[in-house]
């Protein structure tokens, strides 16, 4: 009896894997979520029509395509009147053969100056509007269907399929190698992308090309472009170019730290109506590097370090490359703080130093470009990329850690931990010796309303899923609001690695909100009119947009006369805390170290590489 119930289990385990081994089959593990695989003999049963498609050949009455990412071969009704080969069509699948065949053979390239989910505008073609069902395929190595991001502005590594005037696809058909940066330069105190007049001049000849036209003006002339200029409205879009190699255009109509910038390489001015004029600054990379150095961290820091600076900035810079984010017009970064500062100070000798000594390094995780987030100072910890930003993919050397010979700190994530972390100053710290390393600053019921019903909506209206009003059983939803009513307490609710506040609670006699992020958090406690009391007594005496960081703690208090309730923030560093301290560079320099140390101490388990 024994025997017999021993062989029906083993029966039932080895149908039960059987059946696993089947549903493993038929499904497949893609980027962490686990789909349906892809059908073909199920698919081809129904009649369909491709647009579009990447066809990798066709001979007599066989035709091979992509499809779901895979190659599919069909036989077709009637025999192709041509051989092809690596090009883009349309498909018709009849009674499981191919019925009908479009190919769209003309193919255009050159460089992408704007890239919109409508349009793409090519050089020397104008602006070519999108066809309803357009595709992107990356064409080198094995081709695979991919998205438009891609598609890089600034370069002509992609072919444009065409037909009826409007792109049907982008081919892209070789590896992206870092060359050249496009930077949108802001208006005056970088308030807006574009610009109502642009007066420029240059210390070399310059020569100004509009359409099929070209100008030559004298070095120091000047020249100057509204919304009505000419060859704005007939071309849209003109470029100005030094004749010297070294040559600078000068930019007259607004101003950085510096005073009237001046830049190499090319300038691109382009008429975007009803809106106004974008200026296009594009030079190589290292170029770049040479005026973001200066302008992010001090040079008195030296040469050492400013080599950290250097591999941070290119790896940074690269990712941006990469990421495309001001597509749209026509640039991959801008100027200001929303990517890296460029050309806020001048260039100087030593940040050129840092720059060509480190030519073409980055930091590298695996195989990928690590993106090296820096900031200016640390509470004496840095913290978790993920917890900042919700980063996905390996971003394990963005983990937060001590920056301190002394190790002990406790579980920073505790409010009273956090709390005896931030009132006591270690001096060992790395920061512990610049203004930023602590700070203190007095928010009055006044200021924290104020500063809340500033920004409280437009954090909401940024993503309304960080931005959460409590209900009457005190749960949460994302609801829009304007006010929380007076601000009788808040609450820190969630603190990330290092002590950063994740989540605040603010309580009104309106609502009662949730803010998530740090960055939400130090936007709607924003400072702007009061005074902020630094680690060496120093005192800022308001015009903060934001907090100086999201390591603090909360003290209440009323005062004694009104009785209104104010509240002191107890907070150290400046900046998001991710990555590298500038600051804690200059002491770990201080002690003997070398750049690519202080690289290894920053982001752990990152290896160099070079770009070129």
């Amino acid at each position: 009896m024994k025997k017999k119930i021993g062989i029906i289990v083993v029966g039932i385990l080895l149908l039960f894997a059987i059946l696993i081994g089947n549903i493993i089959h038929n499904i497949q593990y893609k980027e962490g979520r686990i789909e349906e695989k892809f059908d073909f003999q199920k698919w081809i049963k129904e009649d369909h029509q491709l647009k579009n498609v990447w066809i990798e050949s066709g001979k007599d009455k066989t035709v091979t395509f992509l499809l779901n990412g895979e190659m599919q071969t069909l036989q077709s009704e009637n025999p192709l009147s041509e051989t092809v080969e690596h090009t883009v069509g349309d498909l018709e699948i009849t009674n499981e053969k191919v019925s009908k065949v479009i190919l769209k053979p003309e193919k255009i390239s050159g460089k992408v100056l704007v890239e919109r989910e409508d349009y793409i505008e090519v050089e020397g073609y104008g602006k070519l509007e999108l066809e309803e069902d357009f595709k992107v395929y990356r064409t080198y190595g094995e081709t695979v269907l991919e998205d438009l991001s891609i598609v890089l502005v600034g370069y002509s590594t992609t072919e444009f399929v065409v037909a009826n005037g409007k792109i049907c696809a982008a081919l892209v058909t070789k590896e992206f190698k870092p060359q050249n940066i496009r930077v949108l330069l802001k208006s005056q105190d970088y308030k807006s992308d574009y610009h109502k007049k642009v007066e420029i001049t240059s210390d070399s000849d310059y020569v100004v090309t509009y359409g099929k036209e070209e100008k030559e003006f004298a070095s120091g002339k000047k020249l100057v472009l509204n919304t009505d200029h000419q060859w704005l409205k007939e071309n849209e879009r003109i470029t100005i170019k030094p004749k010297k190699k070294d040559g600078r255009i000068k930019c007259l109509s607004f101003q950085r730290s510096q005073g009237n910038p001046s830049y190499k390489g090319t300038i691109e001015i382009r008429l975007v109506k009803e809106k106004g004029l974008t200026i296009i600054n594009e030079l190589s990379l290292e170029e770049y590097l040479y005026a973001v150095i200066g302008s992010e961290m001090p040079v008195s820091h030296g040469e050492e370090a400013l080599k950290v600076q250097a591999v941070c900035a290119r790896s940074y810079a690269y990712q941006q490359l990469l990421n495309n984010n001001r597509k749209e017009l026509g640039a991959h970064v801008d100027d200001s703080v929303s990517f890296q500062v460029y050309n806020n100070y001048e260039e100087s000798e030593i940040a050129r130093k840092a720059v060509d000594a480190t030519k073409g390094v980055v930091l590298k995780i695996g195989n990928e470009v690590a993106t090296a987030f820096y900031f200016s100072t640390s509470c004496g910890y840095t913290t978790s990329g993920k917890e900042v930003w919700d980063l996905s993919g390996n971003v394990s050397y963005l983990e937060g850690k001590v920056q301190s010979d002394n190790k002990k700190t406790g579980d920073l994530t505790k409010e009273k931990k956090f709390k005896t972390f931030i009132d006591t100053k270690d001096n060992k710290a790395y920061d512990a010796s610049y203004p930023w390393y602590r700070w203190k600053v007095t928010l009055t019921a006044a200021d924290i309303k104020n500063s809340i019903d500033k920004n409280l909506e437009k954090r909401y209206q940024a993503n309304p899923k960080l931005i959460l009003t409590q209900k009457k059983d005190g749960t949460y939803e994302s609801k829009q609001i304007g006010t929380v009513g007076e601000v009788k307490r808040m609450e820190v609710l969630k603190r990330g690695t290092g002590g950063i506040v994740r989540e605040l609670k603010i309580i009104g006699t309106k609502a009662v909100v949730k803010v998530i992020t740090e960055y939400n958090v130090r936007m709607v406690l924003e400072p702007l009119s009061a005074t902020i009391i630094r680690n060496d007594d120093s005192k800022i005496e308001g015009g903060l947009t934001m907090l100086p960081s999201a390591f603090f703690y909360i003290q209440d208090g009323a005062d004694e006369d009104s009785k209104e309730p104010y509240f002191i923030l107890h907070g150290g560093g400046y900046g998001h805390g991710v990555g590298m301290s500038q600051n804690g560079v200059k002491t770990l320099v201080d002690k003997g170290k070398k750049y690519d140390e202080i690289l290894k101490h920053y982001y752990k388990g990152t290896i160099f590489g070079n770009i070129y």
